[in-house]
């Protein structure tokens, strides 16, 4: 649209007062000269449920996905260079899913 602006701006959530990060970015966005009475969309994300899978932190995780991505959080894991491979220290980390607990959808 012409005359658009936007503006993205990130900051660190910090899991047990996720509120405080949309706070420090809507403060952080104000200091810029952005007045918040002219602001038509805000958009919110966080990676709050991909880092406590990952970290395997939280409660126990089922993963719905369409047919055939059963594995995918291990394709996206295994992802690697070929220092990766070669080195001695590399392991291959277990599922963030139990397979159990893996279901796919039609």
């Amino acid at each position: 649209m012409p005359g658009e602006v936007v503006h993205r701006h990130k900051v660190l959530t910090n899991s047990s007062f996720p509120a405080r990060g949309v706070l420090r970015g809507w403060n952080d966005l104000t200091e810029d000269r952005i007045e918040p009475g002219n602001v038509e969309l805000a958009v919110h994300s966080t990676t709050l449920v991909t880092n406590s899978i990952i970290e395997r932190k939280g409660a126990k995780t089922a993963l719905v996905t369409t047919r055939g991505f059963r594995d995918i959080l291990e394709l996206a894991a295994s992802r690697c260079t070929t220092s990766t491979i070669s080195s001695l220290h590399h392991r291959n980390r277990s599922s963030r899913v139990r397979s159990g607990s893996k279901l796919e959808n039609a």
